[in-house]
């Protein structure tokens, strides 16, 4: 893997294996837009913490509308904070600072925190090596 990610400037007992990252449309719309003429949604660029808990990774719903994601699908999941609930899933694009992107579906969040946009989940981290290191207060990704 030569993709690394390493991530110092944060202090991880506080908030986490969090970053920066880009969120877009998938390369198929964007290439359905390109065709049509109309405008290409840029990256926003958000914090996103790791969630190794999560099963499918999340967005806020904020994100979703102003990107105008359209749902495909739905997901039963269990949440701490609703319990099981369905969610509807929507592909996005996630652009990280070594400018590897991947896409993957994403289910809607609520603002439970509003720093934290994105929550990475094991659909995004099984294609990665991931490595936290708590007494030196670092963690990397590898794609």
């Amino acid at each position: 893997m030569k993709n690394k990610i390493v991530v110092s400037n944060v202090d991880m007992e506080k908030y986490g294996a969090v970053f920066e990252i880009g969120i877009s449309v998938t390369s198929i719309v964007r290439d359905i837009l390109k065709i049509a003429n109309e405008n290409i949604p840029s990256h926003i660029k958000v914090t996103a913490l790791i969630d190794t808990g999560a099963g499918i990774s999340a967005v806020d719903k904020k994100i979703i509308d102003e990107l105008n994601l359209y749902p495909h699908d739905y997901e039963y999941i269990f949440t701490p904070f609703d319990g099981v609930r369905r969610y509807r899933k929507y592909d996005a694009s996630f652009k990280f600072t070594n400018n590897v992107a991947i896409e993957t579906s994403v289910i809607p969040m609520n603002e439970y925190n509003s720093y934290i946009k994105c929550y990475i989940g094991r659909d995004v981290l099984k294609m990665c090596k991931f490595v936290y290191n708590g007494k030196k207060n670092i963690f990397s990704i590898d794609f």
